[in-house]
């Protein structure tokens, strides 16, 4: 089946984040964590927080973590940041099964990568 793929339009989503840089091989430590203190600034704060981010933000991995939140709080460790506006492509591609995939190391694009490209 062919993939389907979508370009939109998207405005800046604000979001509270901590900053930081980090390796590849601590990303499954260190995003979670951060979630963890942005959550506990945002109980502390009394806010009500979205959707859970990392922004990714160059190869060095400079890296905000957070969530969506678009009231204003007092920044400490936690500070404001957005999303990038802009085109975002959006793609759907159905396998015919997911053992056809299973056995795909990430490092090779998958036929929806493709497409894209």
């Amino acid at each position: 089946m062919a993939a389907t793929i979508r370009l939109t339009q998207v405005e800046a989503v604000p979001l509270a984040v901590v900053r930081s840089r980090t390796r590849p091989s601590d990303l499954s430590t260190v995003v979670p964590h951060a979630c963890g203190v942005v959550w506990d600034f945002i109980r502390e704060q009394g806010l009500k927080g979205g959707r859970h981010v990392a922004l990714y933000l160059n190869d060095a991995i400079d890296l905000e973590v957070g969530v969506e939140l678009a009231l204003p709080f007092h920044e400490a460790d936690v500070v404001r940041s957005q999303t990038p506006a802009g085109t975002v492509v959006a793609a759907v591609h159905y396998a015919p099964t997911m053992a056809s995939v299973a056995h795909t190391p990430p490092s090779v694009p998958g036929p929806t990568h493709a497409v894209i490209v």
